[in-house]
């Protein structure tokens, strides 16, 4: 039938728009697998097209063959077979099919293959304003179909509301009992039926999309990808070059992706870009060397850092590496010596294969980072588990980077010229300058790895309090690295960069909602009302699950790793308080926090475009800990004001992890909370209730 329907209607336009999108179909579908694969951010079986899916073509290329960020080749669109089919159909159908629906069906699918296949490409600034140029006209076509969709259900229930109106009532019984039955068959996949052509898939069964659903999962997705653009390309959200991009700011960009509970074609497009199409060497088309080398640029402050007298810093900008290793070729470095693991021989360490080692570790690091920011939850903790064993060996390649003296040549030749520096101040950072950068690193992705395990649920309330002060010394670590180096440099208070401010004030409002937090837990424990573990069971100890939480952070010497034996110290400066006076100090750590977060809201009401989306996520972020703060710093005075008798006998007391599964108690039930601001606070609620 559909064969005579063909031969007969060939030249009719519908026709060929249907076979249009027909015969795109496949390659479309082999284009995003081929993404989906490199991207690697899939979770057991749930979302692994290695092993199963429809043989679907793929892509012979998807990036242009020559690319860089001065040069930009032609459109990856140019002589594209789908889009000049889809062009050209589309150039047929304008005049007599535009206002149909399967001509707009056509426009999103064409503005959706666009998108997909530019992404697929090298991330350039101009690639990333015409993927918006599409997402744009994409989502404006998804929306138009919803709202006929929605038009086109009204109309027909309205004319199936008049045509039931008969004089005995039998149509309206017939048909609402139809109904009923549709509305118990919801149209399913079953993978079993197509175990012939799926191959090795997992015998499930799912619910099909609506039409509806699947439009709104368009918009979702759209919204998605243009996050992702944003954050990753440079455009919109970002005023920073390819020639200014360090890896501090991108892995700054795969945490705020991290934050936001994004769908898994979504992870898998921001894997894929980040690593430019699964590349190890190269993450937004620039070499991870590069990125690397201007993080510990980045470093120095300005009055230190190179000048372009001698055009140095302009060959710097360009290529790092390129520019490092043309100053060792010179002979600018100091002699090192190498110690044979094996043997314990010492040798003269050859500089430029210490160099390449430092250019294999930032590869290896900068790609397992990234692939490992885009997985889930569970996944994305046991890949930054990982991480922290190959952040160790760039580590001990940071030390013969440092010995060889690399960091002094991005020192202005002429610093202490009108400067007050201690030279002597400044060579020992320059001694250590690439370890100080390792670290931060280091620390970065151990604060990562505990707080990832509050989305998991993985913590005890008796675990809580280790936890957080853990999280505490890291931040404290990353504060005191900071300040070394403007001691080094003697930085005063105007040289201070924006961000270093900014950075030290959120570290701060952690480390106070932090040390609430663990008065609050020492004084609960104190009162009987956090359950401790038997020690019956030697595996569930307090001790025995501290060494679980924190062993792995054991691989790396810098940050030094902390123990039990610490901690233990430090919980003895709460056993000598009783449970009110702990609870008092709770609410006055938080009272400073609340002010400041209070201040920081009505300044970002006052200034700024109350249009702009970023300003508003991050109202609606420090508004919902301001809440929670108060709610806490108000229970925590309610309950010091209470005799501790009357406390344990009378009242319930129960602390409501973050990213609970379990329903929310009344207390924390009136919280302006959404999952995007909750996923930055991993700071608990108490739900205090009187007996009856």
């Amino acid at each position: 039938h559909h064969q005579r329907f063909a031969s007969s209607s060939a030249s009719s336009w519908p026709t060929k728009a249907f076979e249009t999108l027909m015969t795109t179909t496949l390659p479309f579908v082999g284009l995003i697998k081929k993404m989906v694969e490199i991207g690697d951010v899939f979770e057991e079986e749930d979302f692994n097209p290695h092993d199963y899916g429809l043989k679907v073509p793929s892509p012979e290329w998807m990036q242009r063959k020559e690319s860089n960020a001065t040069n930009v080749a032609t459109d990856v669109l140019e002589e594209d077979a789908c889009a000049v089919k889809y062009e050209e159909v589309l150039k047929q159908g304008k005049d007599t099919f535009e206002d149909s629906e399967l001509y707009r069906r056509l426009v999103l699918r064409f503005a959706l293959y666009r998108a997909f296949k530019r992404i697929a490409d090298v991330p350039t600034e101009e690639n990333g304003k015409k993927i918006k140029k599409d997402f744009k006209e994409a989502r404006a076509t998804a929306k138009r179909i919803l709202e006929e969709e929605d038009l086109g259900n009204s109309t027909y229930s309205g004319s199936n509301s008049n045509n039931s109106d008969g004089d005995d009532g039998t149509k309206d019984q017939v048909e609402g009992e139809h109904d009923d039955d549709n509305d118990d068959e919801h149209p399913v996949f079953d993978a079993s039926a197509f175990a012939h052509a799926l191959g090795n898939s997992p015998p499930r069964v799912v619910e099909l999309f609506t039409v509806k659903q699947s439009y709104e999962y368009y918009l979702k997705l759209l919204d998605e990808l243009e996050v992702i653009v944003e954050r990753l390309y440079d455009s919109v959200a970002t005023t920073m070059t390819h020639l200014e991009l360090s890896s501090d700011d991108f892995f700054r960009k795969c945490r705020d992706i991290t934050d936001r509970d994004f769908l898994a074609l979504s992870r898998s497009v921001a894997a894929y870009v980040s690593t430019v199409g699964g590349s190890t060497d190269s993450h937004l088309s620039i070499a991870s060397v590069d990125l690397c080398l201007r993080s510990v640029y980045a470093q120095f402050p300005d009055k230190a850092k190179l000048n372009d007298s001698t055009q140095q810093l302009s060959a710097f900008k360009r290529e790092p590496f390129e520019y490092v290793s043309g100053e060792i070729k010179k002979g600018n470095y100091n002699a090192v010596t190498m110690t044979c693991e094996e043997t314990g021989r010492q040798t003269d360490g050859d500089p430029m294969e210490i160099l390449a080692t430092f250019k294999d570790e930032c590869q290896r690091t900068c790609s397992f980072l990234a692939r490992a920011y885009f997985a889930a939850p569970a996944r994305r903790r046991r890949k930054l588990h990982r991480c922290l064993d190959e952040l160790s060996h760039l580590q001990v390649s940071c030390s013969h980077m440092d010995a060889l003296g690399v960091a002094s040549l991005f020192l202005n030749q002429n610093i202490n010229e009108g400067n007050d520096i201690d030279a002597d101040k400044t060579h020992e950072f320059c001694a250590r300058a690439f370890q100080l950068w390792a670290s931060r690193v280091v620390a970065n992705a151990q604060f990562d790895i505990l707080k990832v395990g509050f989305q998991c649920e993985l913590y005890k309330n008796y675990e809580l309090a280790s936890v957080y002060w853990y999280m505490d010394n890291l931040l404290l670590h990353v504060l005191n690295t900071d300040r070394y180096i403007a001691d080094a440099f003697n930085n005063n208070a105007e040289e201070v960069t924006e961000q270093s401010k900014d950075t030290y004030r959120e570290a701060q409002i952690f480390r106070s909602r932090s040390n609430a937090a663990q008065c609050v837990l020492a004084a609960l424990e104190k009162l009987g009302l956090i359950k401790m573990p038997k020690h019956t069971f030697t595996l569930a100890t307090a001790e025995a699950r501290f060494f679980q939480r924190f062993a792995h952070f054991q691989a790396n010497v810098d940050p030094v790793p902390l123990f039990w034996d610490d901690y233990e110290m430090h919980v003895r400066d709460h056993e000598k308080y009783p449970a009110g006076i702990l609870l008092r100090l709770a609410h006055g750590h938080l009272q400073p926090v609340i002010e400041y977060l209070s201040d920081q809201i009505e300044s970002l009401q006052k200034n700024g475009d109350s249009a702009d989306a970023l300003r508003a996520k991050r109202i609606a972020s420090l508004s919902f800990a301001k809440a929670k703060c108060a709610r806490l710093s108000a229970t925590c005075k309610l309950l010091s004001a209470l005799p501790e008798d009357g406390l344990r006998a009378m009242w319930t007391v129960d602390v409501v992890q973050p990213f609970s599964s379990s329903s929310p108690s009344p207390s924390c039930s009136s919280l302006p909370s959404s999952k995007n601001e909750e996923k930055d606070d991993v700071f608990f609620a108490l739900s205090a209730s009187r007996a009856k």
